[in-house]
């Protein structure tokens, strides 16, 4: 114990306080060397008014913190994609791109789930790399730089609610789809959870993504993002981050008000 303190105090870090946690007790990490150190119940910390106050401001734990996706039956619109992929290849690109946003705009707006059609419509605009990227820029309903928005860099919060929203909506696609359309759904929903600053959903998003397509760029890249620990910059921002909606107050441009 002392040893570690030492080195870190030659490399100018000050251990201050420090706890050693077991399953159901903790100790205070600097009275280790004492004959005999206090342990106390970690029920009591979760009955704590601190652990009160970090679940009222949405910064609970989850005891998993996997991405739970419902098990519905739903039908298989891989035949159907397939024939708007063809549709959509035949297009210039801006048309391809101005007509998906209409439907993904449509979708992000509305609250009913996603009809047969227009679920293979943007399952088939999502394998797109160019249209992908602009659907998943419009997600936070701003005017920003496709850069920015991607990045979740932009001085203005995002609106939560139409993220959710779109959310809700790539979960149902997903339902949808199968293992050979399911990689550019998955990674955008873990672009989402990136944004909102939940590294472990996100990385399972992106693992099961590869596992779909073991060559999709777009979640290799992010995914190392995660594994190295970057937030997006909206995570980082108390005024911009992601609270769950029993949190947030009404919003007004995209900024939430208590």
């Amino acid at each position: 114990m002392e040893k570690l303190t030492g080195r870190l105090s030659e490399q100018g870090i000050t251990v201050r306080d420090g706890w050693l946690v077991g399953e159901t007790t903790f100790t205070n990490y600097l009275r280790m060397g004492s004959d005999s150190p206090a342990t106390y119940s970690l029920d009591g910390v979760m009955s704590s008014e601190l652990n009160a106050e970090l679940i009222y401001r949405g910064s609970n734990i989850d005891a998993s913190p996997g991405l739970h996706v419902p098990v519905l039956a739903q039908p298989d619109l891989h035949d159907d994609v397939v024939r708007h992929c063809y549709r959509i290849e035949a297009m210039d690109p801006p048309t391809a791109i101005a007509q998906a946003r209409q439907l993904w705009g449509r979708l992000l707006s509305g609250v009913d789930t996603p009809t047969d059609d227009d679920a293979a419509n943007l399952i088939a605009n999502l394998k797109f790399i160019s249209v992908r990227d602009r659907l998943l820029a419009d997600i936070p309903g701003l005017e920003e730089s496709m850069r920015d928005l991607l990045l979740g860099q932009t001085k203005q919060a995002p609106h939560w609610q139409r993220v959710d929203r779109a959310s809700d909506v790539l979960l149902q696609l997903y339902m949808r789809t199968d293992s050979a359309d399911a990689a550019p759904v998955l990674t955008s929903l873990g672009v989402i959870q990136w944004w909102e600053g939940h590294g472990s959903k996100a990385h399972e998003c992106f693992q099961r993504a590869l596992e779909a397509d073991p060559d999709y760029r777009l979640a290799q890249l992010t995914d190392h993002l995660v594994r190295e620990g970057v937030l997006a910059e909206w995570a980082t921002n108390r005024q911009a981050a992601y609270q769950p909606p029993h949190t947030r107050g009404p919003e007004i441009g995209g900024i939430g008000l208590a």
